[in-house]
């Protein structure tokens, strides 16, 4: 039986700083609690939480999906970054407003009063689900956050009707 955790790190501040607090805090719980995980899910706009989460989070998985989401020139992921990135990762392009599409205003925003990064590990949670990327009963860890870097983690768990359940959070911003 797997173990069930509250976040084991909080963040005063959301943002870039805590990427690589983020990324040590997810090694540490895979190291430790020896947990099997179906693929590790990161977002990243522009590749820079990608190759951060790549270097440190390989030797746990090598189903390492990266997520993005091209806002504008400055927030997207060029081509010699999807490159390179596509040598150890899926790269998944999630189309603008999918979440607000798939759930309502309401609901994103309510997602929103506890982090960004609930939000996004929640919507591409579940655009993967919806586009077979991850199946049923498969747990997945994701890492998300903000335009500013990573600090939002927790693992979830694939029903067999492809809703889930959140199991963990492992990071999460403290204070919005």
């Amino acid at each position: 039986m797997d173990k069930y955790l509250l976040a084991t790190e909080y963040y005063v501040h959301a943002g870039e700083q805590n990427s690589d607090r983020v990324l040590d805090t997810v090694s540490n719980y895979l190291k430790n609690n020896h947990i099997h995980i179906d693929h590790i899910v990161i977002s990243s706009t522009t590749g820079f939480t990608a190759y951060k989460a790549i270097e440190s989070l390989l030797k746990f998985s090598r189903n390492i999906i990266i997520c993005k989401q091209d806002l504008n020139e400055k927030y997207s992921m060029n081509k010699n970054v999807m490159d390179e990135i596509c040598r150890y990762a899926t790269i998944v392009d999630i189309p603008k407003q999918f979440l607000k599409n798939k759930i309502g205003s309401k609901t994103v925003n309510i997602l929103r009063q506890f982090s960004e990064g609930t939000k996004v590990c929640i919507e591409l949670a579940l655009y993967l689900i919806d586009n077979s990327y991850v199946n049923s009963n498969e747990k997945i860890l994701v890492v998300a956050g903000t335009l500013k870097g990573a600090d939002t983690s927790l693992t979830l768990f694939v029903n067999p009707d492809k809703s889930f359940k959140v199991m963990n959070f492992l990071a999460f911003p403290e204070g919005r």
